[in-house]
């Protein structure tokens, strides 16, 4: 056999290696793309979906009204608390609050909800008026359960 051959076979594998890596990053890169793209369009989905919450302020005796419902949002870990759902709205912190079903990922403080990992859940977003002197609009966000009027 030609030893020449034989000396090149080794960096036409080398080559390879190299172009393999550099595809294999680029997948890993559109992934990542992709993955942070979800999350952003389910932020702005939430926050949407509370801004049509607040236009759309329901009675008082809000027991028959509909809330809107946000059908399988990515929650990213972390906590969402009430000024990331009041900014930029007449809503004030103190008329917002905060429902989840019982499961281990959510856990509802006074000010907001911990989201423990990563999770697609549905939503649900009420406001309504109030006669209450501080509060004449409140707002409820529901994590995975439906609104009830027991808050």
């Amino acid at each position: 056999m030609n030893q020449k051959g034989q000396e090149f076979e080794s960096y036409r594998l080398l080559i390879g290696i190299i172009m393999a890596l550099f595809i294999l990053g680029i997948i890993t890169g559109a992934i990542t793309y992709f993955e942070q793209l979800r999350l952003d369009i389910s932020e702005q989905r939430l926050t949407d979906g509370f801004h049509n919450a607040i236009e759309n302020l329901a009675p008082e005796d809000f027991e028959n009204s509909s809330p809107i419902v946000i059908d399988d949002l990515l929650l990213e870990e972390g906590f969402y608390n009430t000024a990331f759902f009041t900014q930029n709205t007449i809503i004030s912190k103190e008329c917002l609050s905060f429902q989840s079903e019982n499961i281990a990922n959510f856990d509802v403080k006074t000010n907001g909800i911990e989201v423990k990992k990563r999770i697609l859940s549905d939503i649900y977003l009420l406001c309504h008026l109030s006669s209450d002197s501080d509060c004449s609009e409140q707002c409820i966000v529901s994590f995975g359960k439906p609104i009830t009027s027991s808050q």
